[in-house]
């Protein structure tokens, strides 16, 4: 564990760098156009500054992996991975109306704060949702145009940059996913393993790693145990994060404590409790997801329900599961087994 601790200290210690660089020259082409350009421009170098940025170094790891080493370009292609998460974090906090994202207001509350005394709150938030995808769509597509430009052979680029735009349409299937199937009043454990694996898995596991490794020039041998890894353990990550919302304090997780109950999120914490609890706590638990005024001794009843009932259990062995059967691929990725 410390190993990996090291690792990703590093890694930010060699991206900060590249982002004060990339994002310098976007402020001074934004500052050519207008105020606000200049200020979107401002708030999303902000918010990159955040973050425990895994994904990056995933990237950073996977060219490692294939050549022992990384260079300048390398953290380029894991900044455009950055930037593309970004942009799925600013349009997710929208959708969940979050108002906190990595201790401090997320982009739509930001932007809530420009005309809060000139117009009537419906008009304010549909501008500041408004201007928030917009900003979203901005990382989007800069987060390509930094893969266009690395300096590194075009056959390679153009393997990542095709696998990066299939998987990102493939989270975007993922989010269909998770905002629809919140409709539903039961969602069942399948559902939540399609969210996760479509919205998370893939996404947080194999695609950073492998465009690490494709700009590598890794042999398709490679790239299929990286993907046959990078998706369980992504998926595995996703379940330990939900436990992560639902289990952990304000201050340890950078969201308000309680936010995923309180939006009704779909986590196989929610369906396995409800699935196992008696009447009295089953009806308890139906009223407090989606409750937004879930008071604090509530959020700790749903808690203790949550853990009593097994839920809590059920998820670790998901976890665990996931992340032993990533293992049997480790020797086709690398010779330190």
């Amino acid at each position: 564990m410390q190993k990996i601790i090291d690792y990703l200290t590093q890694y930010k210690l060699d991206i900060d760098p590249v982002i004060e660089e990339v994002f310098s020259e976007i402020e001074e082409h934004a500052q050519t156009i207008s105020p606000i350009t200049l200020d979107a421009a401002k708030k999303y170098h902000a918010f990159m500054l955040g973050g425990k940025k895994h994904r990056g170094a995933l990237t950073v790891f996977g060219h490692e992996l294939v050549t022992g080493d990384y260079n300048k370009e390398i953290l380029k292609a894991s900044l455009a991975i950055e930037i593309t998460h970004a942009f799925a974090l600013i349009h997710d906090d929208v959708m969940d109306q979050d108002a906190v994202r990595r201790g401090k207001p997320t982009i739509h509350t930001q932007y809530e704060e420009t005309y809060k005394n000139t117009y009537n709150n419906e008009i304010n938030i549909h501008y500041a949702e408004s201007m928030a995808y917009t900003l979203g769509d901005f990382g989007a597509y800069l987060g390509q145009l930094l893969l266009n430009k690395l300096d590194l052979p075009a056959e390679r680029k153009s393997e990542a940059i095709t696998h990066y735009v299939s998987k990102i349409m493939e989270v975007t299937y993922g989010q269909m996913l998770d905002v629809t199937i919140g409709m539903e009043d039961t969602p069942t454990e399948e559902d939540i393993r399609l969210i996760h694996r479509y919205k998370t898995g893939d996404y947080s596991g194999s695609l950073p790693m492998m465009i690490g490794a494709m700009l590598a020039g890794a042999q398709q041998e490679v790239l299929d145990a990286m993907y046959e890894y990078g998706w369980r353990i992504g998926t595995a990550y996703q379940f330990r994060d939900d436990e992560i919302g639902l289990f952990n304090e304000t201050d340890e997780i950078g969201k308000p404590a309680g936010s995923d109950v309180r939006q009704n999120k779909n986590t196989i914490l929610k369906v396995k409790a409800i699935q196992n609890a008696n009447e009295n706590d089953k009806n308890f638990l139906k009223k407090a997801y989606g409750n937004p005024n879930l008071t604090e001794d509530q959020l700790e009843k749903v808690r203790t329900i949550t853990v009593d009932t097994g839920a809590f259990d059920y998820s670790r062995s998901i976890c665990r599961k996931y992340i032993e059967e990533s293992k049997e691929f480790i020797p086709h990725i690398t010779n330190d087994k």
